[in-house]
């Protein structure tokens, strides 16, 4: 096919799609309107007929032919009957009370009284009022909003609205079509030359861009939203997904490079500037902002993981080095501190905006598991400068926050940061600091523990004494090796784990501290088959282990009453 002939056609497709998607979706937006319409009235006879019941007049909505009052076939109210072409009412409202009568004429000689008194004489029911109503449909879309506030604010400048209507979107069917047909084509040209990629995403994210404002225009006409998926717009999310895919499919086809890179500066720009433009006009972006800076970060882990752990088409996490000038400029260096530089400035655009959201008294938008999965996903993709800020940024948000999962999975984030600048380097100088550091913050970790167990803080005990049982032995095997030592450093985890639990009254730490006992017998017992074993550790070894058998018993005599009655 003749290049011109291509172009002719592309330039149809393209037409044809944006044709489309202003005015073929017009059904599905009106679809959307009525349902919201629909929703509204309903809700509002509910609450009238809440209101009425609670002050005991039904006459007020008498003439609205609930569902709960009468079947749908009813032509008349319960409460009213038909003579000619007038309704005359059975029903009289006075002193706070709806008397009910047989006929007509019973209800025409009450009104005559207007103390009430004849009306409770003859009357056939009376209705007091007072009657609660709960909506059960009303408590479902309480738990969608609260779902929704996560990630987003709230819709029509209401909260109210919102809570209604909230949920009722404009679903961009076609749009979403067009996205996954083009990514589909790309992917195929993709496969057979990865050299493509960089064109490719970048005509997607054009043509899933024009699509995409397109279909919001259109729903913003009828005061419709696009539907969201994890707070960023349906469409920019899928056309997200779409350049991660064709980014690992043309390093999973034969002329894919792991170390030409040119494509993954594309894709880090592809992502920042779609979730850029899902946020321009958005008024809730206290809520959109962490929800795009996530999606930003969530592609690249799903890129990098997914491509390193298939086939070997990208570097693994922690394998490398910006500074490496031996695939070229173009191909490495320049994605790469691309790379690391976008993580940087979202690193400090999640810390600013929760400063925000703190300042201006707004809850948390995470929680402890995801301000630290965040700074961990960083830690995977990063080259070591934006895995350590992000583990510090963490951490100070978590000490904010007060919360102790926060903290200990910033320390994974921190040295995980650190540990990716092994690649930077030849020497061992950095490796010997870095094991030295992990050691230290395994200490520290065990120091932390114990402080906090007689200052009676348990919510910290627990994240220190975790995080103590992992870094110490890896730190002090880094350093040592397989010694004599790490019977000792499994020891002094068992004392302080044994004595937490002795002293804070919680089983589960007791037990855990016998059973670090047993693996420190069981390490000694493999220490000693392999003959390394000095006599100089052996009575250092047996003295730790005299020393915890010595201050457990004691404690538990101390405390055998409270520990009985635990």
């Amino acid at each position: 096919m003749h290049i011109s002939q291509s172009l002719l056609a592309i330039s149809v497709f393209v037409g044809s799609a944006i044709y489309l998607a202003a005015t073929g979706e017009l059904r599905m937006e009106l679809k959307q309107v009525g349902k919201r319409e629909l929703r509204l009235e309903e809700l509002q006879r509910r609450q009238a007929l809440a209101a009425a019941l609670e002050k005991g007049n039904l006459i007020e909505i008498s003439d609205a032919n609930p569902k709960l009052l009468a079947e749908p076939s009813t032509v008349s109210s319960a409460m009213t009957i038909t003579g000619g072409a007038t309704e005359k009412p059975l029903d009289i409202a006075q002193g706070g009370n709806l008397y009910h009568f047989a006929d007509e004429e019973l209800a025409a000689k009450a009104t005559k009284d207007p103390s009430g008194a004849l009306a409770k004489s003859i009357s056939q029911a009376i209705s007091r009022g007072g009657m609660k109503m709960a909506d059960a449909e009303l408590y479902t879309l309480i738990d969608k909003q609260r779902k929704r506030r996560r990630k987003s604010g709230s819709q029509y400048n209401s909260e109210g609205l919102d809570l209604l209507v909230g949920d009722i979107h404009h679903r961009p069917i076609i749009v979403l079509s067009f996205i996954a047909v083009t990514t589909l084509a790309a992917c195929s040209f993709a496969w057979l030359n990865g050299q493509f990629n960089s064109g490719l995403m970048l005509m997607v994210s054009l043509f899933a861009l024009s699509l995409t404002w397109v279909s919001r225009q259109r729903a913003k006409v009828h005061q419709l939203r696009l539907p969201d998926i994890n707070g960023i717009e349906m469409p920019f999310f899928v056309t997200m997904g779409s350049l991660a895919l064709i980014y690992l499919v043309g390093h999973f086809g034969p002329l894919g490079s792991k170390f030409n890179q040119l494509d993954l500066m594309v894709l880090t720009f592809g992502l920042l500037g779609l979730s850029l433009i899902s946020l321009y006009g958005r008024e809730d972006l206290p809520w959109r902002i962490p929800s795009a800076v996530e999606g930003i970060v969530t592609m690249l882990v799903i890129s990098r993981l997914a491509g390193a752990l298939l086939f070997n088409a990208v570097p693994f996490p922690f394998t490398v080095n910006l500074l490496d000038d031996s695939h070229g400029l173009i191909d490495w260096q320049l994605p790469w501190l691309f790379h690391e530089v976008t993580l940087l400035a979202l690193v400090l655009v999640w810390e600013w905006i929760e400063g925000f959201r703190r300042t201006n008294s707004m809850p948390d938008h995470r929680g402890a598991a995801g301000r630290g999965s965040f700074a961990l996903m960083v830690v995977m993709i990063s080259a070591g400068p934006a895995g350590v800020m992000a583990g510090i940024l963490c951490m100070k948000r978590s000490f904010n926050w007060k919360q102790p999962a926060g903290v200990a999975l910033s320390v994974y984030a921190i040295l995980g940061g650190l540990f990716a600048f092994l690649a930077w380097t030849e020497g061992d100088d950095f490796r010997v600091g870095l094991q030295w550091a992990i050691f230290t913050v395994g200490v520290v970790m065990l120091g932390a523990h114990v402080y906090t167990v007689f200052a009676e803080m348990p919510k910290w005990t627990t994240a220190w004494l975790w995080n103590a049982h992992i870094i110490l032995p890896v730190g002090v095997f880094a350093v040592t090796g397989w010694s004599p030592w790490l019977v000792v450093c499994v020891l002094a985890l068992s004392l302080a784990t044994w004595v937490g639990g002795i002293l804070q009254l919680r089983r589960g730490m007791r037990v855990m501290g016998a059973l670090d006992l047993v693996l420190a017998l069981c390490l000694a017992l493999l220490i000693l088959q392999d003959g390394i074993l000095e006599p100089n550790m052996l009575l250092l070894m047996l003295v730790a282990l005299g020393i915890e058998l010595g201050i457990v018993a004691w404690l538990g005599t101390r405390h055998d009453m409270q520990l009985a009655q635990d």
